[in-house]
């Protein structure tokens, strides 16, 4: 196929100019709680973007993930998925199973499942990010972190506490070697962490199973304590 020229070639530009600034207020109106118009723009983005580009063009996917990052945060978890699961398999062909970005929708995915209360799924994709991020970035790096973090909060809610206390101690010990324990996800892993334990310390006086406690952990889906 020959490559566009002259005239042709200034338009295409100007068009993916364009289509970028679209895509860009859908995030700001997100940053900004919009939530509705974000929406709105990424929709519109989207649908040129597949007209001019195609589906599999990965400026579309990277406003597909957009747009089911967005339906995430909406509580529209069936759509996320579809949407997170059409960037999946595009980023795999595009750019391989090990790249970052790769790596990123995987563990979007996960995020999406849990919140769907499919734990075999989220687990599955929460390791694979864990795997392809210590392949890639190594055990130190702070997404690496984020997938353990992951993983601590999805073993919490299905009452494997002992797994879920080694995973916060290795996500801390990767977040102060990376970015320092000052960092917001490590704070939250801490207080997760130390709620953890005081309440499998309340349930072993009370001679209650371990088991028990994830009932009163309080997580929401980012990890982060429900209650005061």
């Amino acid at each position: 196929m020959q490559a566009p020229q002259g005239k042709e070639k200034i338009q295409r530009e100007e068009d993916k100019i364009i289509l970028d600034i679209v895509h860009d207020l859908g995030v700001v109106y997100a940053q900004q709680g919009k939530l509705e118009k974000a929406e709105q723009m990424f929709i519109e983005a989207l649908q040129e973007k597949e007209k001019a580009w195609g589906a599999e063009h990965t400026s579309t996917l990277n406003t597909i993930l957009d747009l089911g990052s967005l339906y995430t945060i909406q509580g529209k978890t069936e759509k996320a998925e579809q949407m997170l699961t059409r960037v999946l398999q595009g980023y795999k062909k595009a750019w391989g199973e090990e790249n970052p970005a790769t790596l990123d929708a995987i563990r979007t995915l996960g995020l999406v499942y849990t919140e769907q209360g499919k734990i075999e799924e989220a687990e599955n994709m929460f390791v694979q990010a864990l795997q392809g991020y210590e392949k890639v970035w190594g055990e130190q790096h702070p997404r690496t972190s984020e997938a353990v973090h992951n993983l601590a909060i999805l073993y919490a809610r299905q009452g494997k506490m002992e797994d879920a206390e080694l995973m916060y101690v290795r996500a801390l010990e990767g977040y102060e070697k990376s970015v320092g324990l000052d960092y917001p996800d490590a704070q939250t892993a801490a207080r997760n962490l130390k709620k953890l334990r005081v309440k499998v310390e309340a349930l072993s006086r009370q001679g209650l199973p371990r088991q028990c406690v994830d009932a009163g952990l309080g997580l929401d889906e980012n990890g982060e304590d429900k209650e005061d």
